[in-house]
């Protein structure tokens, strides 16, 4: 009596006791054991079955043989995380901001069709990803993703921009995607100043002389200044 079992990859070689191949009385037994190491594939497809087969010859010489299945179930799930920077953290108009996504297969299964999507800030330019983007990504790799921004001075008026990204990804075996986001803020530093300066034509006079003063408002900030007025009283 033997017991072959050929269909599942990965598989040792069989331990049994009696040793195979064996003579076994009416009611005797004949345990055999063996072991495999999971693949991430296996994980993924989620489940293993396979099929082994016990064989032998009775007295009279006639084969007889017998089989049996057993399936182990993936307890392997699927998640990602985003994590969302930038640099530099504080702007003026004209400063170029650099954004930087991370997504991190923080699951137990294969992460397939991995994309980042940022469409809620105007004016940043595409992203950048490596590995090239949809991407296939195993348990604890990483996406990362890079994009640039010239902020305004709508953004240096606004006094800081906050936007939001997303990552999806669709586990292995799965069609429903998951995802994940994050945010970030950079605030701006601009400041609105004023200068006036103040001149008269001519600086001299007598009795009867018009005497015309000119005031000239400057915005020497960097932030737009409303509401501006001029008084002399």
């Amino acid at each position: 009596v033997q017991v072959t079992d050929t269909g599942l990859t990965g598989l040792s070689a069989l331990s049994c006791t009696p040793a195979a191949p064996s003579t076994l009385s009416p009611g005797q037994r004949m345990t055999c054991t063996a072991t495999k190491t999971a693949t991430q594939a296996e994980a993924d497809a989620g489940a293993v079955t396979n099929t082994a087969t016990a064989s032998g010859r009775s007295p009279a010489g006639t084969t007889v043989t017998d089989t049996d299945n057993e399936t182990v179930t993936s307890s392997a799930t699927g998640a990602v995380t985003m994590a969302k920077t930038a640099s530099p953290r504080t702007y003026v108009a004209g400063d170029v901001v650099t954004y930087t996504f991370t997504a991190t297969n923080t699951g137990s299964k294969t992460l397939n069709n991995v994309s980042v999507t940022d469409t809620g800030l105007t004016g940043l330019s595409a992203l950048s990803c490596t590995p090239a983007a949809p991407a296939t990504l195993a348990p604890g790799a990483t996406l990362v993703c890079t994009a640039d921004k010239t902020m305004t001075q709508a953004d240096a008026d606004a006094g800081s921009v906050t936007n939001t990204a997303l990552v999806s990804a669709t586990p292995a075996g799965q069609t429903n995607p998951v995802t994940a986001t994050d945010n970030e803020t950079v605030t701006s530093t601009a400041t609105g100043a004023l200068d006036l300066h103040k001149s008269a034509t001519p600086a001299t006079f007598v009795a009867g002389t018009v005497v015309t003063y000119t005031f000239v408002t400057t915005n020497t900030g960097n932030k737009t200044v409303n509401g501006v007025t001029v008084a002399d009283t």
